[in-house]
């Protein structure tokens, strides 16, 4: 399946619901701020990421994650 598929406005306010009622807490403490913000304009911001993903401005990058010294488990991963 293709981007352009993928990317439609069902499936990207649907992501979003995903990434904010999910059950990693420690990664969304991280990145509470932005959630915030980018939820006050949240169709106007989904729109937006919807046309640059289909414009080809995404480039996909391998998830990035990082420990804490005293756990063998990520505490944070963000693509």
């Amino acid at each position: 399946m293709k981007l352009k598929q993928l990317a439609t406005q069902s499936n990207l306010e649907l992501a979003w619901r995903r990434i904010t009622t999910g059950g990693n807490h420690q990664y969304k403490r991280y990145f509470r701020p932005l959630y915030v913000a980018y939820e006050v304009a949240l169709d106007a911001n989904l729109a937006d990421l919807r046309k640059r993903l289909e414009g080809g401005s995404f480039t996909p990058r391998q998830p990035e994650r990082v420990y804490r010294n005293t756990s063998r488990y990520p505490v944070l991963t963000a693509a």
